[in-house]
């Protein structure tokens, strides 16, 4: 029993205190990746790059699905939005 009550104890910890999504993180033209841990609210790796008329610029990071999603519909916007570690 005690043996049971220690396994339940040490998966839950592991549980709460997990690491989070890692992703890649570079901003701008001929950035250098770096490999970011996400918060807890951030679910996605992002690789985002805006097309002209837009100003032409690009970014990999952290980010919501939903913000990853909302610039993705947009036709001037590539998004690509993933959920594994460093996808992006």
């Amino acid at each position: 029993m005690k043996a049971i009550c220690c396994s339940l104890l040490l998966l839950l910890l592991a549980c709460r205190f997990g690491e989070g999504l890692k992703c890649n993180r570079c901003v701008g033209k001929g950035c250098r990746n770096t490999v970011e841990t996400c918060r807890i609210d951030h679910d996605t790796c992002g690789r985002v790059f805006f097309k002209p008329p837009l100003p032409i610029s690009y970014f990999k990071r952290c980010m919501k699905m939903s913000e990853c999603m909302l610039l993705g519909s947009n036709k001037d916007i590539d998004a690509y939005c993933c959920t594994t570690n460093q996808c992006n």
